[in-house]
């Protein structure tokens, strides 16, 4: 009697199988790496967002109290934030004496893309025709 020869179970994975695994892993971690870079220039976006904010706010409070002027001025940069200039453009209001339209402009250098802009515009009583207070 010949004996059947016996059918031998392989443990592990194949070449091929190996091969389709490293494939679909690669393009799932390139995947994220896209995914990581687009998220990046969101965060990145989103601060110059809140700081040019937080600066155009500072500038219209000051213009707003009289420490700035109500003069058209053109790009100075920031004391507490060198990155960052603002300019001014104030226009008087033809129909309403002390009444000023302000418009704030900030902007901030990118590397290697155009600036970021942002600009912030409000009517604004001249500070120095308020009364003051004794």
């Amino acid at each position: 009697m010949i004996a059947a020869p016996r059918t031998r179970c392989r443990s592990g994975f194949s070449l091929l199988e190996v091969l389709v695994a490293t494939t679909i892993f690669v393009f799932a971690v390139v995947g994220l790496g896209q995914l990581l870079n687009v998220c990046s220039d969101q965060v990145q976006e989103t601060r110059y967002t809140n700081r040019a904010a937080q600066l155009l706010e500072t500038q219209m409070n000051r213009v707003i109290s009289g420490e700035v002027s109500l003069t058209s001025q053109g790009d100075s940069s920031f004391d507490e934030d060198a990155d960052w200039t603002w300019s001014i453009d104030a226009q008087a209001d033809n129909n309403l004496t002390n009444l000023y339209r302000v418009t704030i402009h900030v902007s901030r250098n990118r590397a290697g893309g155009p600036p970021f802009e942002a600009s912030l515009t409000q009517m604004v009583l001249d500070p120095a025709s308020k009364g003051t207070i004794e």
